[in-house]
């Protein structure tokens, strides 16, 4: 199935909730979606390469727009020759370095370049929207992919609102214990595999 916006999964989610508005159920797909991204640390992103500096410490990393840094997934320094052949060049090991969050500076314990390299450093960082920014584009091929998980999610939200006409305590923990085995796969094969794109997806649900 071909998703390329939450408005997508709605119809699948009608089924079960046909008593639910659109915009509801949207919006529980938007936090779900949001929260599988911070449990499971997936939703990994490469940042535009980094001029490295002679004997310079700390860099200021750019966050892409509507989006929270969680934390840094990797980072690499490259030769001038390594940059010209496209290589992905050296792993520089997390005991290296600190991400300070709260500023975006990624700060080396000691000075990974001794000279200036176009496009030297290579950042990936886990990501995930920000909380006050519920119409942030996700990658939907990745959304697709985590589709069963982020679903179950939203389900869990939805059945656990006790006001609701379709509130159902244990519909909403049988659908949050769901949401929680797909963060923990997720997280899994992104240790495993070192990227989403190499993932595969389990079968069978009771999606």
């Amino acid at each position: 199935m071909s998703i390329t916006a939450y408005t997508d999964l709605l119809p699948s989610m009608r089924v079960r909730l046909p008593d639910c508005q659109d915009n509801m159920i949207e919006q529980a797909l938007w936090l779900a979606g949001r929260e599988f991204c911070v449990e499971s640390e997936a939703y990994i992103q490469q940042l535009d390469a980094i001029d490295s500096v002679a004997d310079q410490k700390e860099y200021t990393l750019t966050i892409p727009d509507q989006f929270d840094p969680i934390r840094v997934f990797e980072v690499r320094r490259r030769t001038e020759d390594e940059v010209t052949d496209g290589e992905k060049g050296t792993k520089i090991e997390p005991s290296e370095f600190d991400f300070h969050i709260e500023t975006n500076i990624l700060e080396f314990f000691t000075a990974p370049f001794q000279e200036v390299i176009t496009d030297g450093l290579v950042v990936k960082l886990v990501l995930a929207p920000q909380e006050d920014e519920d119409d942030t584009e996700l990658d939907f091929d990745w959304v697709r992919r985590y589709a069963r998980y982020i679903k179950a999610g939203a389900f869990a939200h939805l059945f656990s609102m006790p006001k609701a006409p379709y509130f159902d305590a244990g519909e909403a923990a049988k659908w949050e214990m769901e949401f929680r085995k797909g963060a923990a796969y997720a997280r899994r094969e992104v240790k495993v595999n070192g990227t989403t794109r190499q993932m595969r997806i389990a079968g069978g649900s009771f999606l």
